[in-house]
């Protein structure tokens, strides 16, 4: 099965754009604690997981 860096990105990005308004929710209900939660998984995602995604991709398809 062949991973299609564009989609599996895509599905990154849109899972840290609901986080993020998880975040917001739960922030303006007074679940700072899940608000924080949310807010990390966010960034995880976005800062790290996607550009390792795609040094990965772009490693790999240059042969290193």
């Amino acid at each position: 099965m062949k991973i299609k860096k564009k989609k599996l990105v895509k599905y990154l990005k849109e899972w840290a754009k609901v986080s993020e308004k998880d975040a917001e929710q739960y922030s303006e209900s007074g679940d700072f604690s899940r608000a924080y939660q949310s807010i990390i998984i966010a960034d995880f995602i976005k800062d790290d997981l996607i550009d390792g995604i795609e040094y990965d991709f772009n490693n790999d398809l240059n042969g290193h």
